[in-house]
């Protein structure tokens, strides 16, 4: 290869770089523009949900049966908005493909992007409710420390986790339609799983175990660490979590890639 076909092979991929970029950024003001067009209150419910489920569990198990968990608003805030991120991203892959039929058919169209959007976009909801946990852990006389720095790791083994679902679940489902309804019923028993409104420490301690295998257990807790205690998260489990999610894409692309082009083949 001369130094101009060099150069222009680098020009090439740049331009890919920059218009994959590009497109990435458009598919996710799109998705999360039309998640909130035809709704009056718009951006608020990225806010609003949540803080409901916080007024139920707070009522729920702070006055009638109190679980006798300390800061329990912003601990069980935290909880809530990490696993609606988790849940929404899920929930909203299943029907990728079907529900981008008019960019899957084209050709050259990066069709990977697509659940990689949809995890984008729930965590902009994520990001919004964000203040809310800072406003709430202020209320109650608490500081943020610089441990903050971290945060951003473990936003990152979350997205790469759930991304690797993403694209399982989508790969899946345009094959098998009952999909959606066992990811639903799953979903739910995950959460009970999770320690989002309880405490691992009132857990039997037979029991542990098996939440210690979750690996949304120790995503929530890192970021519980981080914003509530101030201080870094276990970073074994973390890395963990995070190999773990590369498996997860490598498997999940390869079924992902092998869905859409059945579902190619059958329109």
């Amino acid at each position: 290869m001369t130094a101009v076909d060099g150069f222009v092979a680098r020009h090439s991929e740049k331009r890919r770089l920059v218009y994959t970029r590009d497109l990435l950024i458009n598919l996710v003001v799109r998705n999360f523009r039309a998640r909130y067009t035809d709704s009056m209150l718009g951006l608020v419910w990225a806010v609003v949900n949540p803080l409901t489920q916080l007024l139920t569990f707070y009522f729920l198990f702070q006055v009638v049966l109190s679980l006798g968990v300390r800061r329990y608003s912003s601990f069980v805030f935290i909880g809530i908005v990490v696993w609606g991120w988790f849940a929404a991203s899920l929930n909203d892959s299943i029907r990728t493909l079907k529900n981008n039929r008019e960019v899957v058919e084209q050709p050259g169209f990066p069709a990977l992007a697509l659940p990689f959007v949809t995890v984008a976009t729930s965590m902009v909801d994520f990001l919004i409710a964000l203040p809310i946990i800072v406003a709430i852990i202020v209320f109650e006389g608490y500081a943020l420390h610089p441990t903050l720095i971290a945060l951003p790791v473990v936003m990152a083994v979350q997205f790469a986790f759930t991304l690797g679902l993403a694209y399982i679940v989508a790969g899946v489902n345009a094959a098998f339609q009952d999909t959606q309804h066992i990811i639903g019923v799953g979903l739910r028993l995950y959460f009970f799983l999770t320690p989002i409104f309880y405490a691992l420490d009132t857990i039997p301690e037979r029991y542990r175990p098996l939440f210690d295998l979750n690996p949304m257990t120790h995503v929530v807790e890192a970021y519980r660490a981080i914003l509530m205690h101030g201080t870094m998260p276990e970073w074994i489990p973390l890395l963990v979590v995070a190999l773990l999610s590369l498996v997860g894409i490598s498997i999940g692309t390869r079924i992902y890639r092998w869905a859409r082009f059945r579902y190619l083949e059958e329109l």
